[in-house]
């Protein structure tokens, strides 16, 4: 439910911005991010009741919900904060803080570091603990490489998540 609310129309995040809108979409996403705040403040774990992953998860919805807000300052906040959770050694390789790093780059419109950071987690091996994320990193490429002019690669991209997530 949080992440619908975070993004509530699937966009790839970075296609659109706030700034330029009009005054009823920005009211409307003023209140989609209070609802989301709200729903994080009700999954906050619980002291000892949590496995490592599960762990990891609240954080991370917590910085997505700073990126979702668009604004510059939390969005380097955020670029920040994916940063620190990546540089520990249990979670380097972690799909979610790649992701998060990503649509940060995208949204600063820094697209080389933005293709850097996917490249990284592009060949990764399918699995569910992963798959959103995983999923969202590849579809996020595949459009950098179609504003690149590299349809191949792009395509070959398209067919794993397909081949995953055939809903």
């Amino acid at each position: 439910m949080l992440e619908i609310c975070l993004n509530p129309d699937d966009d790839m995040l970075g296609s659109d911005s706030v700034e330029g809108e009009n005054e009823e979409f920005q009211s409307s996403h003023e209140m989609v991010l209070s609802m989301a705040e709200r729903l994080l403040k009700e999954l906050q774990p619980h002291p000892g009741g949590i496995g490592e992953d599960e762990g990891l998860n609240y954080p991370l919805l917590g910085i997505f919900l700073l990126l979702a807000t668009l604004k510059k300052p939390n969005v380097e906040h955020a670029m920040q904060d994916f940063a620190s959770v990546a540089s520990q050694e249990a979670y380097r390789d972690h799909v979610g803080t790649a992701l998060g790093l990503a649509m940060a780059y995208v949204l600063l419109k820094q697209v080389p570091q933005t293709r850097n950071q996917l490249k990284r987690v592009a060949k990764n091996v399918w699995n569910f603990e992963d798959a959103e994320y995983l999923e969202q990193c590849w579809l996020l490429l595949t459009s950098i490489y179609i504003q690149n002019n590299k349809y191949d690669t792009a395509n070959k991209l398209l067919h794993r998540v397909l081949q995953h997530s055939k809903a």
